[in-house]
């Protein structure tokens, strides 16, 4: 339910967002021109009162988290004894992201106080807090693994005619990674059950992971449970998609108003692979994108190694990111 809400949340803001981007002229965000502003200056007392004055004028900005990390590092080396005053920022910048990422958050937050040597109690607690969400992060990630290298052992005994051990190894592997079900599918196929078959390897095609020779499977199963013909297998997968990853927000087409300019809205979105929160943002711009059109708005992904490697990133989207200052995800900046 909480992934839900999230998602919801973050699906509103980004349509709010883009109809006032399409009502105005391109410019650079005003918190980020005051904070790239913020950042140029040497004086400490001027630079703090510079970056809080952004808070307190752009309450609401998705910048938000980048500039209270900023107030954070100036604080902690500039006066190590406003200790209240740090430790409630810290709190503030944790309870900022979801828990599932706020291991990254905790071990900065210690890091930063372990380096400047104060508040080590504190430290501890923050590192301790990040060791075991990471160790829980790590248990789902080996949790994968795992499933993935049952699915290559299914495979193996299905090749060696071993169809007990490969239905065990396969049903064990599909729990957590849907790769599984192309081996499952080949089984069913054995059996003479094409419908389990063809719904196998539909959960196949969903998850992204499918080969050229499964999806030639798909359709050579599909033809002949439909007479020979491929039509409706788009429509099939689409409504298998819809009925598993279920849209909590159901939007309206884009009706230009009067106030239309004759722009189109760009929308830089910062994501990881391995990083759990961005699917509610990145499904989020699905929604921008289904409500509206190419002409309307324009996304671009750039992918990046948070909270772990990400092989979708490269030096273009790292360089991108140090523009905007982005050190978490999911970020989004809309021009």
């Amino acid at each position: 339910m909480r992934n839900k809400l999230q998602f919801v949340s973050i699906t509103l803001a980004v349509l709010v967002f883009l109809s006032m981007a399409l009502a105005q002229a391109p410019s650079q965000p005003p918190e980020m021109k005051d904070f790239s502003d913020a950042q140029k200056i040497s004086d400490p007392q001027k630079k703090l009162e510079a970056l809080e004055k952004i808070v307190a004028d752009f309450p609401k900005s998705p910048f938000l988290s980048t500039v209270n990390q900023e107030i954070f590092n100036v604080l902690v080396k500039n006066w190590p004894d406003q200790k209240d005053k740090i430790l409630a920022l810290a709190k503030k910048m944790i309870e900022a992201v979801p828990e599932q990422s706020r291991s990254f958050i905790y071990n900065n937050v210690a890091t930063k106080l372990t380096e400047a040597g104060i508040l080590l109690d504190e430290a501890e607690q923050y590192a301790s807090k990040s060791l075991t969400l990471l160790e829980d992060e790590m248990a789902r990630t080996l949790r994968q693994r795992r499933a993935t290298v049952l699915a290559t052992l299914g495979q193996i005994y299905l090749k060696k005619g071993k169809i007990a051990e490969a239905e065990k190894s396969l049903k064990e592997a599909y729990e957590a990674n849907p790769s599984a079900a192309t081996g499952l599918a080949e089984l069913s196929e054995k059996a003479g059950n094409y419908t389990a078959a063809l719904d196998y390897l539909a959960t196949a095609a969903l998850s992204g992971q499918m080969s050229a020779d499964a999806r030639n499977r798909l359709e050579s199963i599909y033809r002949k449970t439909y007479n020979g013909s491929l039509d409706g297998l788009e429509d099939m997968l689409d409504a298998k998609y819809k009925k598993a990853y279920p849209n909590p927000v159901t939007v309206e087409h884009y009706k230009p108003t009067a106030s239309r300019s004759n722009r189109v809205v760009l929308a830089e979105i910062f994501t990881g692979s391995g990083c759990p929160p961005c699917v509610a943002a990145d499904l989020a711009f699905d929604a921008a994108m289904e409500r509206y059109s190419r002409k309307d708005l324009a996304v671009v992904m750039y992918h990046l190694h948070i909270p772990r490697p990400d092989p979708m990133t490269n030096p273009s989207t790292e360089t991108r990111s140090k523009f905007y200052g982005v050190r978490g995800v999911p970020s989004f900046f809309i021009d």
